[in-house]
This record gives structure tokens, sequence and C-alpha cells, in this order.
């Protein structure tokens, strides 16, 4: 089995970045000399839309998914906070990357890109927010690490007590 991750820690960490990467897209076009109809226009589109999209399928399963979440096996390995920033900054690094690629090549377009990631990552936020209140339950949803560096997928979800999660930790 592959190790855990409490899945509000990867929310947290691909939202937050992704709101800063995705807000970044839109500075850069204004500095870039984008008007309002060229820079805002697209991006509140895009982020719609694509926040849309994003919570009508993979916020929508992350609720599904953690509701019915079994329990961890015993032998569940939990990763290291550490590791999950490292692993997901991959992620961050591609973001940002299209929105450098994006200044260079035209301005104008670094605000829908910006856009669109902007809002995936508030949908993230929202799921963070949402699986928070299974600590108050005294669980905490952990998500199995996939194969890559690269974050997303639906991959299987498990509760892990609060309690054990404190002493993988320790």
């Amino acid at each position: 089995m592959r190790p855990l991750a409490p899945i509000r820690r990867e929310l947290l960490i691909t939202g937050v970045g992704g709101v800063v990467i995705g807000l970044a897209g839109q500075v850069g076009a204004f500095a870039a000399g984008a008007g309002f109809a060229a820079a805002v226009l697209p991006f509140l589109m895009l982020a719609a839309l694509f926040g849309l999209i994003q919570y009508r399928t993979g916020h929508r399963w992350l609720l599904t998914a953690a509701a019915e979440a079994p329990d961890a096996p015993p032998e569940a390995e939990v990763e290291p906070g550490g590791r999950t920033r490292l692993r997901l900054s991959l992620t961050l690094l591609v973001w940002a990357a299209l929105v450098v690629v994006a200044l260079i090549g035209s301005p104008a377009i670094a605000s829908p890109v910006g856009g669109v990631i902007f809002g995936i990552a508030l949908i993230d936020l929202r799921g963070a927010v949402e699986v928070e209140k299974y600590r108050g339950e005294g669980a905490e949803i952990m998500r199995e690490v996939g194969p890559t560096w690269i974050a997303g997928g639906r991959r299987p979800l498990y509760r892990l007590s609060v309690a054990a999660l404190r002493q993988a930790r320790s």
C-alpha cells in the first residue's frame, strides 16, 4: 500500500499556492499593460468556468468519497508533512511555469491562464474546509499518495483517527 497523506493538507497546499499563482498571472497581465477588458474579464470568466467544473467533478467526488471512506489499514504509513509539501510543489511549479510562459509569450494570455488556476484552487480551498468537519469527529481523511509527483487524481480515501495520526507523526 502507498503512504497516506491528509487530504486537507494537500488541498490547502494546492489551494493557497494556486490562488497566489493565479493572482500573479492577473497582476502580470496588468503590469504588462493589459486593460480591464483584456485582463479582468477573461480571468473572471475562466475562474468561474473552471471553478464550476472542478466543483461539479472533483469536489462532489471528494464529498462522497470522504463520507464513505473506510478506516485506514493498520499497516498504513503516513507521509511526512515535508514530503507532502515537496511532492505538491511540483504541481505548483508547473502552474507557475504556465503563467510565466504566458507572460513571456503574450501577457494577455497570462490572465486567462491565471483564471483557470485560480478557479481550481478556490475549490481546493473549499474542499479543505469541507473535510475539516471530520476532524471534529476525531478523524482525519487521508488520501493514498499517487504514483507520480503531480497532484490530483481520484485516489482512495481512508479515515484515520486523529490520535493515530498524532502517533504516526511522533
